[in-house]
């Protein structure tokens, strides 16, 4: 009998024999990366990277969410001083221009 359900493979039976690296996205940085895939009832999206994440990234993030804590409305509870300016090089600005 066909219920119409389709079973997928859970992502990280997907993604391990690629190599890839998962971190539960939450408010602090940098994020931590874990072998298993598992809920959290605040923090419930992930990122699924091909290698591990640089330094840098976690750099960038810290410094858009405080540009994003600043344009309205706090979204994170007791929003915090925004992290400093980060300096782009050329070849970050040319990668976001296109």
């Amino acid at each position: 009998m066909n219920t119409g359900v389709v079973a997928l493979p859970r992502p990280s039976d997907a993604l391990a024999p690629l190599g890839y690296t998962w971190y539960l996205i939450t408010p602090e940085t940098p994020f931590t990366a874990v072998d298993v895939l598992q809920g959290d009832p605040e923090h419930y999206m992930w990122l699924f990277a091909p290698e591990p994440a640089p330094e840098r990234l976690w750099e960038r993030i810290a410094h858009w969410h405080g540009l994003l804590v600043q344009c309205g409305p706090a979204v994170v509870a007791e929003a915090e001083e925004p992290a400093p300016a980060v300096d782009l090089t050329d070849e970050d600005q040319d990668a976001t221009a296109g």
